[in-house]
């Protein structure tokens, strides 16, 4: 690990050897990226699911069907999630976000040669997983050396919230895309045309991707303004990220409504009845469940201090730091309902942590690369016992996929006008993919409305409590981890007559 931070006198070429950190800090970036890319196949081809990822690459999965049935015109531009209905139980059409990642998913099931829920993953996962070398490319770029820039990204990758959510934050790798060319271009030197025009291109998908790359773009784009003026740069940098804003403005408004874009962010804002004190308890869990590991708990405000203290990282790390808070604190209903509302966490975090382990405090300078070596191999282990031990790719993964797979394996008859569920399944975006059909929640004085021969979806741990869960298992036509399919009728006589 030391070679990766000073080349050493010796035999051969001397611009070999002083290329030899950079091959190697690439290949082991390149190594990492395919390790963790590797242990999320075995997700790949399971069900979407009774989890977040589940209900949001279903929604995609939903909008690219019906664009590819209808045209992108006629699906409201990736907007028509029918047969999937909001929770008025009218709203077909679903646009609260920028619509470049819709465009992203339209074409990796246009071109993919693979099931359409399939190809909805794989395109998640690639975009995610190229987080990584982008976030290790930025951080070079800010001049930290190689074995900090490996062990912060080590740190980031075994980290549960990335390893659950980073495969659904492929608009997180674009806004670290542009933050890396944004950085490039606050270095006092001429730019030229093609980096500029790049610089613009990915600025412009940041923000029509989502809204923390349009949050992000306004503040990197004032830092631009402060350290450039208003030159030739500042107004490119500017306009274009004007534009996606103008793009993203048009698409939201255009496919919900002004009214509907008041109450959702009236909703995010305001809504949830929830006190304060909750709120920070319900913070508190998400981030226990999400970053167990005690050594990350310490490291964070460390990591969150050293680069905010580090004249490379400073500006970087307090806006994507402000960004997170005012993500997290600002829209206080999304965060209470949404465990991965606090993944732009990381952003800050893993800048800091390269700024930390850049200067070990007390160590010879001859022996600080393998130092820090060794606590980014520690991390690792840490890291990956912590996935183990904290259950993660069950709780998060396998458990909840295995209703997609009940679902996506069982076909209701062709008479059933609803794919009807009972209580414990929110948002089944996923069961309306599989069944094509409307979801419904069968409550105890509805149980009339379903046929003899439908099919129920139930959560067998979940199960409302007028029903006996043993009874609901005993009396399943088919069952998956902890999911069944019950037929109308069998469930009609373990409900008993309605009173």
């Amino acid at each position: 690990m030391q070679s990766l931070t000073s080349a050493r006198d010796g035999a051969g070429d001397p611009a070999a050897r002083a290329d030899l950190p950079m091959r190697v800090g690439w290949t082991l970036v390149a190594v990492l990226t395919l390790l963790v890319f590797a242990t999320w196949m075995p997700s790949l081809t399971a069900g979407l699911g009774d989890n977040h990822e589940g209900r949001i690459l279903a929604r995609h999965a939903l909008n690219v069907q019906n664009a590819q049935v209808d045209g992108l015109a006629a699906s409201g531009w990736l907007s028509d999630w029918s047969p999937y209905v909001g929770g008025d139980g009218t709203q077909h059409r679903y646009a609260h976000h920028p619509p470049l990642m819709n465009l992203g998913y339209y074409l990796a099931g246009q071109v993919l040669p693979v099931d359409l829920d399939v190809a909805m993953r794989l395109f998640a996962y690639l975009t995610g997983v190229a987080m990584l070398p982008l976030g290790a490319a930025l951080l070079r770029r800010l001049g930290f050396r190689w074995v900090p820039v490996l062990t912060a990204t080590v740190a980031v990758a075994v980290t549960p919230l990335f390893w659950v959510y980073g495969r659904l934050s492929g608009a997180t790798t674009l806004l670290l895309a542009m933050a890396l060319l944004l950085v490039r271009l606050r270095e006092r030197r001429p730019i030229a045309h093609g980096e500029l025009t790049l610089a613009a291109v990915i600025s412009l998908a940041a923000v029509v991707a989502g809204y923390l790359g349009l949050a992000t773009a306004a503040l990197l784009g004032l830092l631009l303004l402060a350290t450039r003026g208003l030159d030739r740069v500042t107004l490119v940098i500017g306009a274009t990220m004007a534009l996606g804003a103008a793009i993203t403005l048009a698409y939201v408004v255009g496919g919900t409504g002004a009214q509907a874009v008041g109450e959702q962010v009236q909703l995010r804002t305001q809504g949830g009845g929830f006190t304060t004190m909750e709120f920070l308890q319900r913070m508190a869990d998400w981030a226990v469940a999400l970053l167990p590991s005690w050594w990350l708990f310490l490291l964070a405000p460390l990591a969150l201090l050293a680069g905010a203290l580090d004249r490379r990282s400073r500006a970087l790390t307090l806006v994507l730091a402000a960004v997170a808070a005012a993500y997290i604190f600002g829209l206080p209903n999304g965060a209470f309902i949404h465990d991965y509302w606090i993944f732009p966490v990381l952003l800050p975090v893993w800048i800091g942590t390269a700024a930390l382990l850049e200067r070990p405090i007390g160590i010879p300078a001859r022996r600080q690369g393998s130092v820090v070596g060794a606590i980014g191999a520690l991390i690792l282990v840490l890291g990956v016992v912590g996935l183990v031990r904290a259950d993660v790719p069950t709780t998060y993964l396998a458990g909840p996929e295995a209703a997609g797979d009940l679902a996506r394996a069982t076909d209701p008859p062709t008479t059933q006008q609803a794919a009807w569920r009972t209580a414990g399944l929110p948002a089944p975006r996923w069961l309306s993919f599989y069944w094509d059909l409307p979801p419904e929640q069968l409550d105890r004085d509805r149980i009339d409305a379903v046929r003899d021969d439908d099919l129920v979806f139930v959560a067998l741990e979940r199960v409302p409590d007028w029903l006996d869960p043993g009874e609901v298992r005993a009396s399943a036509t088919a069952q998956d981890g902890d999911y069944a399919v019950i037929t109308g009728a069998r469930l009609r006589e373990l409900a008993g007559p309605v009173a």
